[in-house]
């Protein structure tokens, strides 16, 4: 398939590397596995639209993954799970339940500092001009 410097971009290929792409793969990553450099996956990429298309969907398919898991794990959800019992190291019973996993706060500042960042952002306020004086208490002052 490749020499280093060569690469046959036949829609075989171009739907191989869409697929490593939806698998979370990144360029660095797909070029190492298709034998070349990540700067000849860059060149091929701008003189090939389909590859260049092929790469996007595979990357915004992994992105929505993973954007709708961070919104489970901020949200909270409910799962199916097993308890074990267990008696000198050997499993007796098993029972499965539905576990409850609540909102995951960090989970909840980052989505809002992203989807939301005019309102979530950290603000940094600045103050142009002299800082007035502040008045200091009398039990600070010496005497």
């Amino acid at each position: 398939m490749a020499n280093g410097n060569s690469i046959d971009l036949d829609d075989r290929w171009i739907t191989v590397i869409g697929n490593m792409a939806k698998e979370g793969k990144t360029n660095d990553q797909i070029a190492e596995t298709l034998g070349i450099s990540v700067r000849t996956l860059y060149r091929y990429k701008a003189c090939n639209p389909d590859l260049s298309q092929a790469l996007k969907e595979g990357a915004s398919h992994v992105d929505a993954m993973v954007e709708h898991s961070l919104l489970t794990r901020a949200l909270g959800y409910v799962a199916k799970d097993t308890k074990f019992a267990t008696f000198n190291g050997v499993i007796t019973d098993s029972k499965e339940y539905m576990k409850h996993y609540p909102p995951d706060t960090v989970a909840c500042i980052y989505w809002l500092k992203n989807r939301k960042s005019e309102q979530w952002k950290d603000r940094i306020e600045e103050f142009e001009g002299e800082i007035p004086d502040t008045p200091t208490p009398r039990s600070l002052t010496k005497v």
